[in-house]
């Protein structure tokens, strides 16, 4: 994705998803994908990954979210080695 949301648990997140998804160039995936903190899920790799996000055209950026992310000390690395300038 090309950001991700990070929020303490019914702080938002999903609503703040959900609303940044109407708009038509923004892409996100309606279950939270959990890689960056799931260790699990992680050690599936990269391609794994991409097949949990939406499909997205030139011009679309995808987002994702996860309130998990805010309490995990191992996210914050995770996911500067997957994209350092993600937002």
């Amino acid at each position: 994705p090309h950001a991700l949301i990070v929020g303490a648990r019914k702080a938002g997140t999903s609503a703040l998803r959900d609303f940044l998804a109407l708009h038509p160039d923004i892409k996100a995936p309606k279950s939270e994908p959990g890689w960056f903190f799931n260790d699990g899920l992680y050690t599936q790799g990269l391609g794994y990954y991409r097949t949990r996000l939406p499909s997205i055209k030139k011009n679309q950026i995808s987002i994702e979210k996860s309130a998990e992310y805010f309490h995990c000390p191992q996210v914050p690395e995770r996911v500067r080695s997957f994209n350092s300038s993600m937002k």
